[in-house]
């Protein structure tokens, strides 16, 4: 039987963490230019108020956005280090502990860090896993 703790010592924290930091502040800022949309533009308010209607379903549809994008960057910036699944993972947990952190500074407008959300977020990385290897 594998030792789990020699297992998450030998994965390549050095490109997860940026990959998950970088996640977290694109994902974050774009939260903050929906909220400023929705300040401007009454259309977009209206739409908010609409999707709020599906709660748990928004928040698992937004943290796939956010695991796809993850995914992305870490294949973009990292090409050279293989995607395994423990690193795929621990980019997912640390997204959501970077998406919870920025949430204490910050009020989250769609990115309320719960169970759906990180849900959506493996949602999207593992799954994106086959999108993103197309392009």
């Amino acid at each position: 039987m594998s030792d789990p703790i020699r297992a998450i010592q030998s994965l390549p924290w050095a490109d997860i963490v940026p990959v998950a930091a970088l996640t977290t502040v694109l994902a974050v800022v774009g939260d903050r230019c929906i909220l400023w949309l929705a300040q401007q533009v009454a259309g977009v308010r209206v739409a908010l108020q609409f999707l709020a209607n599906f709660g748990p379903l928004l928040a698992v549809l937004v943290g796939s956005g956010v695991g796809i994008l993850a995914l992305y960057l870490a294949q973009r910036l990292y090409p050279s280090v293989r995607q395994r699944l423990g690193s795929l993972w621990s980019v997912a947990f640390l997204t959501l502990v970077g998406l919870w952190l920025a949430g204490q500074i910050i009020p989250p407008l769609l990115l309320v860090a719960d169970f759906s959300l990180f849900l959506g977020i493996a949602i999207g990385i593992f799954w994106g896993d086959r999108v993103v290897a197309r392009f």
